[in-house]
C-alpha cells in the first residue's frame, strides 16, 4: 500500500490528525527528525506535512519558557507552527520535538488545544536507562553542567530525597514513562498514546525509522533514512569529561549564549567528535555495577507500568531492559574514562574559547561564526583573526545564531523546573 492510500484514513471531519512525537530525549529522536526533515518534499507529496517553523523556540513558547540560552525571542513561534498547520489541506502533521516531554498537564492541554478540532495522537520513543542515563548525563554536559557522572548517577538514582534536587527532577521529567503517558493519557485518552521502543544495542539504526513509520502510516522503504553524520552525536568518555572539566574552568566567564556556540559548536562539534569517532565505542561512559543493576531495575517498574497502561506499543517492551550487569551487581566502581586529560589541556582550551569569545565581539554582528558549521560545512570552523590592540572585556553580549535548523538547541530545557 502506498502512502497517499495508508494516511488517507487519518483524517477526521476532513481535518488533518496531528500526531506529536514529544520524545523522549535520547531515544533517537535526532535521528527521526533528521529523516522527516530530509524527506519532507517527499512526505508532502505522499499527503503528510512535517512544519518547516524550527519548533525548538516554539515548544519553549508554548511551555511559557523563558530563553536563557537562546540568541533571539521566541515568543510566538508556536503560533507560526499552529498557523501553518491550519493551511494544510493535506493528511496527517507530524510535529517531533522532545521538549513536549517537558509539559505538565496544563502545557500538555494548552498544545492539543492549540490544533482544535482536528484529532491528537501521541508518539512517546522509549530507551532502556542503562544507555539512556550517561547519554543523559553527557547531554548536560555539552550545555554547560559541571557534575560528574558518578554524581550524575547518584542523584538520579536517589528519588525519594524531599526536596528532589533540580538535576533529578528534570531527568525524571523527560524519562518516567509513566509520568508521560499519565499526563498525556489525561490529555489525549490512553487509546492514543503509541510508544515506540528503541532497538537495542547492535541494531540497524533504520529499524527505529521502520517502527515510527508504522505508526504514521507510511511505507518506511519509500524514504531516505541513512543517519546524518552532523546530527546529535556521542564523544567519547574522555571527551566528555575533559568538555566537563572545561566548563568548570570556564565558570559564567562567558555568556551560555556563547558557550553554546563556541564550547559546545566548536571545541564538541567539531574538535572532540572527529576524535571521538574512532574511540566512542570503546571509550564510552558506562555505569557503575551496582548502578546498573539499579537503572535495570527501575526500568522494569517502568515497563510494567507501560504494560498496565493499555498504551499501544511497537516493537517490544523487553527493548527497555537492559541486560543485567557482568560481574558482582554490589560492585561500587566506576568506570573512567580510557585517558585522563592532562589540566595543560583544560587551561589552553579554556584560555583558547575566552580569546574566541572576545575576538568575535571585536569583529561585530557579521563576523565569522566558529560555530556555525551545519551550512558552510567544517571550513567555517576556522577561528577568527584576533584584531591588533587590546581586546574588550567581559561580559559578552550574545551574537545573532544562525537562523538554520540545528542540532544544538537554542534552549536549555533539559533540566528547567515548571
Amino acid at each position: 500500500m502506498d502512502a497517499s492510500a495508508q494516511t488517507a484514513g487519518r483524517v477526521t471531519g476532513g481535518l488533518p490528525h496531528v500526531f506529536l512525537h514529544i520524545g523522549t530525549m535520547k531515544s533517537g529522536t535526532s535521528y527521526i527528525q533528521h529523516v522527516l526533515r530530509r524527506n519532507r518534499t517527499a512526505l508532502e507529496a505522499a499527503g503528510l506535512l512535517v512544519p518547516r517553523q524550527r519548533l525548538v523556540p516554539a515548544v519553549a513558547d508554548v511551555l511559557n519558557r523563558k530563553a536563557k540560552k537562546a540568541s533571539r525571542d521566541h515568543r510566538g513561534t508556536w503560533d507560526i507552527v499552529r498557523r501553518e498547520i491550519e493551511r494544510w489541506h493535506g493528511g496527517p502533521v507530524i510535529l517531533s520535538q522532545e521538549f513536549m516531554s517537558a509539559a505538565d498537564e496544563a502545557a500538555a492541554r494548552r498544545i492539543v488545544a492549540s490544533f482544535e478540532p482536528r484529532s491528537v495522537s501521541v508518539i512517546i520513543t522509549a530507551r532502556d536507562l542503562v544507555r539512556v542515563i550517561p547519554s543523559h548525563w553527557q547531554t548536560s554536559v555539552k550545555q554547560a553542567k559541571i557534575v560528574s557522572l558518578g554524581e550524575f548517577v547518584r542523584v538520579v538514582q536517589d528519588e525519594s530525597a524531599d526536596p528532589m534536587p533540580k538535576l533529578a527532577r528534570g531527568f525524571w521529567k523527560h524519562h518516567d514513562l509513566a509520568r508521560l503517558i499519565g499526563i498525556w493519557g489525561n490529555v489525549v485518552g490512553t487509546d492514543h498514546i503509541t510508544v515506540v521502543t528503541v532497538p537495542p544495542s547492535g541494531a540497524p539504526p533504520v529499524l527505529l525509522w521502520e517502527r515510527f513509520a508504522s505508526v504514521i502510516g507510511v511505507d518506511p522503504a519509500m524514504y531516505d533514512a541513512t543517519a546524518d553524520q552532523t546530527a546529535n552525536f556521542t564523544l567519547s568518555y574522555t571527551a566528555a569529561e575533559l568538555l566537563r572539566r572545561v566548563n568548570e574552568r570556564l565558570g559564567d566567564s562567558i555568556s551560555p549564549v556563547d558557550h553554546r556556540r563556541v564550547v559546545n559548536g566548536f571545541v564538541a562539534n567539531t574538535v572532540l567528535r572527529d576524535d571521538s569517532h574512532e574511540r566512542a565505542a570503546s571509550d564510552r561512559a558506562r555505569l557503575s555495577p551496582v548502578m546498573h543493576a539499579w537503572a535495570v531495575q527501575r526500568g522494569a517498574r517502568m515497563v510494567a507500568a507501560v504494560a498496565a497502561s493499555g498504551v499501544k506499543v511497537v516493537g517490544d517492551l523487553e527493548d527497555l531492559l537492559a541486560e543485567p550487569p557482568t560481574g558482582d551487581p554490589t560492585d561500587t566502581t566506576e568506570p573512567g574514562p580510557l585517558e585522563e586529560s592532562p589540566d595543560a589541556a583544560v587551561t589552553v582550551i579554556v584560555a583558547l574559547v575566552q580569546r574566541l569569545v572576545k575576538a568575535e565581539l571585536a569583529l561585530g554582528p557579521e563576523g565569522p561564526d566558529v560555530g556555525a558549521r551545519e551550512e558552510a560545512g567544517p571550513a567555517s570552523a576556522i577561528p577568527p583573526p584576533v584584531p591588533a590592540g587590546p581586546l574588550p572585556s567581559l561580559p559578552i553580549r550574545p551574537r545573532r545564531a544562525d537562523g538554520g535548523q540545528s542540532s544544538m538547541p537554542d534552549l536549555d530545557l533539559v533540566d528547567e523546573d515548571d
